[in-house]
Formats: structure tokens, C-alpha cells, sequence
């Protein structure tokens, strides 16, 4: 699968593009007799298969391992269907219709990015905390929404017609902790007005957020990874040193070489913490009748000063182990 080049994932924001395919949310209440945005959108309502594909791909990670997610228009959508809701497959078309409903513009071609409606925001949620505003004036680039809303999860703002603008998982909003998944159907990053400025010191806060959630998250992964990988060296050296080998120490010391560096290369732990390994490789080599360790010479390729004759560089068995440059957590 193409996204495993990409693991580990800390963290998600899965922004804009096409249409959902209807049948991904099969929808039984869905109009199906009024379809004027298949002209009026049709740059949106070209599927894109393959996108779906690979976005439910990995939004379904997400939800699995409870991996920091924030989606941003098509991407609050996404993560919705994925959790068990539905969507409008054209808000205007469907709610507008629907018990004479206030009628708002979710998107304006003529206008953009300048185009602003209203949602009401409910006070006691994390949009509320960000933005302190009860009313917020927002972009919208959109013709499909949230119909109905998963259960997992709870909304945050609405539109005057009802449509759900915001919502989150109360379960998993604590960005300290590395809990967070929410959903926006407006752009925060694009709420700017003629300076270029945001219009709302909330905007910056959404994103804020969401970077302490993943570096928490990085950073609790990372710690449970390194006990399993110290664990996975800690019993391949164990098992190796209790065999008894034909080959004498030299082959036992090689043994646990080849087994330890195996586990450093397969493990993303080794990039962070690659003296634990370093150290049991080391030990690999004592003199088990001194109990001494031996010395390397640590400036030089120089073979190591040891009994066994065919030792190899250690240093340079450490190699792969040692990261070329340890990214900042």
C-alpha cells in the first residue's frame, strides 16, 4: 500500500477536492430528482475514485489508532462518512428544499474568496475555546455537507439553514494529550481580508492545536515503540548468549550483531534511539573470561584489540543504527 512509505503517521490534515462518491455513503433519503449541480459544480462533481480510495485509506488509520486528524472542508467530510454519517450531495438542492429552510450560499463563484456567511457557534466547545466568538463569518467553498452527523461525533457551529459547519470527537479532544479530531467546513487559514491578514486570531489557534496534539501524540508513540524495541534486543541478545556455539564467542558475538542491526533497521525507533542497540552490540563482544569490555578504537578503522581474530569493525556494524540527522520532536 503507498501510504505504508509513509509510517509512522503522528498526525492528519486532509484538506479540499472533489466530490465523495454517494454510494462510499449510500444515503437512502438522498434526491436523486434534482441534479442542477451537475452543471452548476461540474469541476466538483468529476469523482475521483482513486482519491476516496487512498483518503478513506487513511483516514481509517486515524480512527484506528487514534491519530490526531483535522479535516478542512472535504476533509471533515471524509472522516464523517467514514465514521457512519451521510452528507448532502448538493446542500442547496436538498436542505434548501427541505421545510423552507433560511437559504444560504455555500459557495459564490463570482466572489470566491470573498464570500461570508454566518454560522452560530456553540459555546462550551473546542471552536468556541479557539475562537471566543459566538458568531463567526465564514469562507465556503462547498455544495456538498454533513446530513447526518456519525455518532461518534458532536457538532460545534451551524449555518442558518441547520447545516452542521463544525464538529468534533469528545472523546478525543485533549491536544496536550495528543487527542484531537475535528472537522471544519471553512477554511481557517483563508479567512483573510484586503491586508492579508486573519480576520480572527482563531484561525492560527485551530492549527496551533492541532501541532501540540501531534507532537504529543509523536512523542507517546515513540516512548511505547522504544520500550518494544528495547524489549526486542534485550531478547535477542538474552536468547543468543544462552546458545552454545560450535563457532565459540566470535560466532555468538556475530549472532547478536546481525540480529540486533536486523531489528535497528526495521524499526523506526533506532533513528531516535540507537544506543540502547550500540550498547548490547558492544556487550556482544566481552571477554566472558575477564568480564571486561573490550576496547574499540573509536577515531580510526583499526580492527578492534580483542582475542577473536575476525571481529569486525563494530563502530561500523553500529552504522545503520546512527541516524544522519535525528529529526526534532
Amino acid at each position: 500500500n503507498m501510504l505504508d512509505a509513509f509510517e509512522p503517521i503522528h498526525g492528519v490534515l486532509l484538506i479540499e477536492g472533489q466530490d465523495i462518491d454517494p454510494a462510499l455513503y449510500n444515503d437512502d433519503e438522498m434526491v436523486t430528482d434534482v441534479k442542477p449541480w451537475e452543471t452548476l459544480h461540474a469541476g466538483d462533481t468529476a469523482l475521483d475514485h482513486s482519491k476516496d480510495e487512498i483518503e478513506f485509506e487513511l483516514t481509517k488509520r486515524c480512527i484506528e489508532r487514534n491519530i490526531p486528524f483535522l479535516g478542512i472542508c472535504r476533509g471533515s467530510q471524509v472522516i464523517n462518512v467514514l465514521a457512519g454519517g451521510t452528507l448532502y450531495s448538493d446542500v442547496e438542492s436538498e436542505l434548501g428544499h427541505a421545510n423552507g429552510n433560511t437559504h444560504v450560499k455555500h459557495v459564490d463563484y463570482d466572489n470566491y474568496d470573498g464570500h461570508r456567511h454566518p454560522i452560530e457557534v456553540i459555546e462550551g466547545t473546542p471552536l468556541f475555546d479557539m475562537f471566543r466568538e459566538k458568531t463567526l463569518n465564514v469562507n465556503s467553498y462547498h455544495h456538498q455537507g454533513v446530513k447526518k452527523l456519525a455518532p461518534r461525533f458532536s457538532p460545534m457551529a451551524y449555518a442558518a439553514d441547520g447545516l452542521i459547519e463544525a464538529f468534533y470527537d469528545p472523546t478525543l479532544f485533549e491536544p496536550e494529550s495528543g487527542k484531537f479530531v475535528l472537522g471544519l467546513q471553512f477554511h481557517p487559514e483563508r479567512l483573510r481580508d484586503g491586508n492579508d491578514q486573519l480576520e480572527y486570531s482563531g484561525c492560527s489557534k485551530v492549527y496551533e492545536l492541532f501541532a501540540k496534539a501531534v507532537r504529543s501524540f509523536q512523542l507517546t508513540s515513540l516512548q511505547a515503540e522504544r520500550i518494544e524495541f528495547e524489549r526486542q534486543v534485550e531478547t535477542e541478545y538474552s536468547s543468543n548468549m544462552r546458545e552454545e556455539s560450535a563457532l565459540g564467542d566470535e560466532r555468538i558475538g556475530m549472532d547478536i550483531v546481525e540480529s540486533i542491526v536486523s531489528i535497528g533497521q526495521q524499526s523506526q525507533l533506532a533513528l531516535y534511539y540507537p544506543e540502547f542497540a550500540q550498547k548490547r552490540i558492544r556487550n556482544a563482544f566481552r571477554d566472558d573470561n575477564s568480564q571486561k569490555v573490550h576496547s574499540f578504537d573509536e577515531n580510526a578503522n583499526a580492527a578492534p584489540m580483542v582475542r577473536m581474530s575476525s571481529v569486525p569493525d563494530v563502530n561500523a556494524l553500529c552504522a545503520p543504527l546512527v541516524p544522519e540527522q535525528v529529526p526534532s520532536a
